[in-house]
């Protein structure tokens, strides 16, 4: 009877994890996700509904980043699903000999990183993101037309800012280069509303943002035969044409 109630615990863990996506109300999902798994420079925007767009006095930009990665259940109960967003097999097995053991040191840092979170914050929720890209400003956002008083074709940046939970809670992995921030999974950028209103009136937006993207697996496997390896990076731009449905005038 033991074993069969085993069975049937693992059973629905598994049922759970297969019908109840990481999107739903009762789970909680943490990312910690390399550089490689950056699949293009092309960001998705998200038009929410208008009271999360102007959460707080800010008018939100929200937009995803084009990422390659498993979803993973870590769930042991049917109660709350717990999911983690991590490197693919394929990325490690890039390393030949050496996937093994950069994967292990990858867990390492995972485990780390997550010790640190709950032992900072332990009145948070689970949830936390954080992938390897370094932020140290030179956006640029221009919009079509006049936009929160700033002219049409004329660059947004002096108005607009970086927000993020873990660039609220100071959470990054130890990278020795100099930035401002680190993206979750998304970029979400705001302009205060101030006195202006917000009014349903489409707006066209082209969104640059210059980053380093931090080959973090690649950086782990260096780190195995000299500890004082160079960080590797590229030097990207990334890129979204958008319209908004709403103006802030």
């Amino acid at each position: 009877m033991k074993q069969i109630a085993i069975l049937l615990s693992a059973v629905l863990c598994a049922s759970a994890c297969v019908n109840f996506g990481a999107g739903t109300p009762d789970s909680e999902t943490r990312a910690l996700l390399p550089g490689e798994c950056l699949k293009s420079t092309e960001l998705s925007y998200y038009a929410t509904d208008l009271s999360y767009m102007c959460d707080y006095g800010k008018y939100v930009f929200c937009l995803q980043l084009d990422l390659d990665y498993s979803n993973e259940c870590m769930d042991h109960t049917v109660i709350k699903h717990h999911w983690r967003h991590v490197p693919t097999q394929e990325m490690y097995d890039a390393f030949g000999e050496n996937g093994r053991l950069v994967k292990k040191a990858y867990e390492d840092e995972f485990e780390s990183f997550q010790y640190l979170y709950y032992e900072k914050y332990p009145g948070y929720s689970g949830r936390y993101s954080i992938v390897t890209i370094l932020y140290n400003g030179g956006v640029s956002l221009v919009a079509d037309k006049e936009f929160a008083g700033v002219p049409a074709g004329k660059n947004l940046s002096d108005i607009i800012s970086l927000d993020s939970h873990s660039t609220n809670l100071g959470l990054y992995p130890d990278i020795p280069l100099e930035y401002i921030a680190m993206p979750e999974e998304w970029f979400l950028f705001s302009v205060p509303l101030g006195d202006f209103n917000v009014v349903q009136e489409p707006v066209n937006f082209e969104l640059n943002i210059p980053v380093k993207v931090v080959m973090y697996l690649q950086w782990l496997n260096d780190k195995l035969t000299d500890p004082d390896a160079p960080v590797p990076y590229k030097e990207e731009v990334l890129h979204c044409s958008f319209t908004s449905p709403y103006c802030v005038k």
